[in-house]
């Protein structure tokens, strides 16, 4: 039983591990695309746009799967 019970908390783990993995890389990719100097401002707003909630959902995320420790 020792053995199931520490399997689900490792699989548990690992997926808390993927949230936070999903959201450093999302900012790592999202953050010198807005950032660059290369975009028009009017791609960058429109990326802004859209970074911005996919950015507070995966936060969320993250924060929730903390909660659980």
């Amino acid at each position: 039983m020792f053995i199931g019970l520490s399997t689900l908390r490792n699989g548990y783990m690992q997926m808390q591990w993927s949230r936070v993995q999903m959201f450093l890389v999302f900012n790592t990719i999202a953050l010198p695309i807005v950032l660059g100097t290369g975009q028009p401002e009017v791609v960058k707003f429109f990326i802004s746009l859209v970074a911005v909630p996919i950015h507070l959902l995966l936060l969320n995320a993250v924060l929730r799967a903390n909660v659980g420790l």
